[in-house]
C-alpha cells in the first residue's frame, strides 16, 4: 500500500487494518497517516520522511508491537 497525499494532507484510518502477510508493506511517500486509535498491522513500514501518528492505536510491524507515540522518517522493519 502506498500513500501519496498532498503535503499537509492526512490519511486517517476508520477501522482496524491488517496488511501483515509477507510483502505487504505500507509506504508513505507524501502526506501523513493518522491511525486515529485503530490498529494497523503491516509486514514493513517505510515513512520516507513523513509521519505516522498512532493516537492510541496499536502498530504492529512484522509481528512486533511498536512503542507508543508518533513515528517520523525512515523505515520500521524489526
Amino acid at each position: 500500500m502506498t500513500v501519496n497525499k498532498n503535503v499537509g494532507q492526512t490519511l486517517s484510518l476508520v477501522s482496524n487494518v491488517s496488511w501483515s502477510s509477507a510483502g505487504q508493506t505500507l509506504t508513505v511517500n507524501s502526506g501523513s497517516v493518522d491511525m486515529a486509535g485503530y490498529s494497523l498491522a503491516v509486514s514493513a513500514l517505510s515513512l520516507n520522511g513523513n509521519t505516522l501518528t498512532k493516537n492510541g492505536g496499536v502498530l504492529t510491524v512484522n509481528g512486533v508491537v511498536q512503542a507508543t507515540g508518533s513515528l517520523f522518517g525512515g523505515t520500521v522493519n524489526p
